[in-house]
Parts: C-alpha cells; structure tokens; sequence
C-alpha cells in the first residue's frame, strides 16, 4: 500500500475487474509512468513463478 503522487487510470478496455482478488504469490505491479497502462491494470496480476529477476536499481534520465 501506498500514497499516489501521480494520477493512476484504469483501463476500460482490460479484462479485470476491481476489487481485484489475487492469490498466494501473485504481484499487482504498477508501470512508474502512471499514464501508460501497460502493467497490472490490463494484464491482471503477475505469479511469482513468472518473475524473471530483480530490479536493484532504476537510472532515470530526464530532458533529453
């Protein structure tokens, strides 16, 4: 659970429905750049099982 600092949108072409229910070991992951959608709001959660790696740090270059 967090605060949103950015407006999050939802979807109305995906598939899945809220309040969303997730099983054991499944993930909701959010994109950073809230305006695409193209993470757990249209795919739906994530299984632990189908997690590649690890994100250990996240470069960001702004203005170019």
């Amino acid at each position: 659970e967090e605060e949103i600092y950015f407006d999050t949108f939802i979807n109305k072409e995906s598939k899945v429905k809220y309040p969303l229910k997730m099983k054991k070991n499944e993930y909701f992951v959010l994109n950073d750049y809230r305006m695409d959608d193209k993470d757990s709001r249209y795919f739906g959660s994530i299984k632990l099982s189908d997690i590649k790696g690890l994100v250990i740090s996240n470069i960001r270059i702004r203005g170019i």
